[in-house]
């Protein structure tokens, strides 16, 4: 029953679930009881816990830098501080329910899970793209987005739509559990076939939801490819898969919906002018031209992270992530943004030990960044915990 109650609690983690009745926003539900419990154990032992005390003043630094960029320009706006800082503190609280319901599962099994939960929700996905009747039902029960209906439905007649979290926030998802995965298989045998066949399932179901998802395979087969006997293993168990389901053949080539997800997904590979991959990019490389044209907010930023306007767009039409930062609260902001993620990235126990992986979760970082805002830190802050199960953060 323990790995049912997992799996939930990290399909509402992992991609912050939101549904249509109450309590609406599950994954701040979720954080409000973790906060009630943290609370009750600093009332109980009459002291604050190091591990949740650290993390928050490390993430204090985010409305600091924020709150400069409001005294210098003489305006605020909540854009920012509500997806950055509040969203992180809100993660903060929902891993304290981890901490003290699941302490007793082990990294390997936790690693497989979370890999599980995201092949999960990328098949649910893909079999709402392709079946018009549960796509209505999945879609009439959870929020993506904000996204109105009609745009739910546009949005699924070119490309496949994530349950939770769509798009880049499902590529960035994929890319952090790929290179989990994959470090996982290099170096552990226990739960192998089923981490390959994760890791296998999320490349391939991951490009058709989003293409960002190529940067997690390309670094995580950083892992795979310095042992032949795991690459003759894995091949030969990839083999078989593929031989199970050529019964499908058939019905995979003459399924519409199915070739709009190849084009989608693959179509970068074989034609690469007239691709809608290609178009993305070269949009990509047009905003790369956007960036600040004064001092002050090079230095401060100018307090927005959306739209003046209030459509909900990025502020002045950039989607680079590191420019998004720097436009709302400046170099200095963004020196803050990165300190916080890479600071977490060295501090996890598992990272300590293995200097390849804490280099590789670095530079992912930094090359999702340069494609849009990809705050990691709930994915750090989940094995950052899990990793000291030493209890030594008490």
């Amino acid at each position: 029953m323990i790995n049912i109650y997992l799996f939930i609690y990290l399909f509402i983690y992992l991609f912050n679930l939101e549904v249509v009745f109450f309590p609406k926003k599950l994954l701040l539900f979720i954080g409000f009881i973790g906060g009630i419990f943290l609370l009750i154990n600093i009332i109980k032992k009459n002291r604050i816990n190091i591990f949740y005390a650290k993390n928050m003043l490390i993430l204090a630094f985010i409305p600091f830098s924020w709150a400069i960029s409001c005294i210098v320009n003489g305006y605020w706006d909540f854009s920012y501080i509500k997806e950055i800082f509040v969203l992180n503190l809100i993660y903060l609280l929902s891993s304290y329910c981890l901490y003290i319901g699941f302490s007793k599962i082990n990294t390997e099994t936790m690693i497989s899970f979370v890999g599980g939960v995201v092949f999960f929700q990328l098949l649910i996905s893909f079999i709402a793209f392709i079946n018009p009747a549960f796509f209505n039902l999945i879609f009439s029960v959870f929020v993506v987005d904000n996204l109105e209906w009609s745009s739910l439905e546009n949005f699924n007649d070119a490309r496949m739509i994530g349950v939770g979290k769509a798009f880049f926030g499902s590529g960035v998802v994929n890319c952090l559990t790929l290179v989990l995965l994959a470090f996982q298989i290099s170096r552990n045998k226990n739960y192998r076939y089923l981490n390959i066949l994760l890791y296998f399932g999320i490349a391939v179901l991951g490009i058709l939801s989003s293409r960002t998802t190529i940067v997690g395979i390309l670094l995580s087969s950083i892992f795979l490819i310095k042992d032949l006997k795991l690459i003759f293993k894995s091949s030969s168990f990839l083999i078989v898969i593929l031989i199970l389901i050529l019964p499908l053949y058939s019905y995979i080539v003459n399924n519409e919906k199915i070739l709009v997800l190849k084009d989608f997904g693959f179509s970068i590979f074989y034609d690469t002018e007239n691709s809608q991959a290609n178009r993305s990019l070269e949009t990509l490389k047009s905003m790369f031209e956007i960036y600040p044209n004064n001092l002050k907010t090079w230095l401060f930023g100018d307090v927005y992270y959306r739209s003046v306007a209030g459509t909900g767009s990025y502020y002045m039409g950039t989607d680079v992530g590191f420019m998004r930062v720097i436009f709302s609260v400046g170099i200095l902001g963004l020196f803050f943004y990165i300190l916080s993620n890479v600071y977490f990235i060295l501090s996890s126990e598992v990272f300590k030990n293995n200097k390849l992986i804490c280099i590789v979760f670095i530079i992912l970082f930094f090359i999702l960044n340069f494609k849009g805002v990809a705050n990691i830190y709930y994915f750090l802050i989940l094995f950052l915990l899990f990793f000291k199960k030493s209890r030594r953060c008490d």
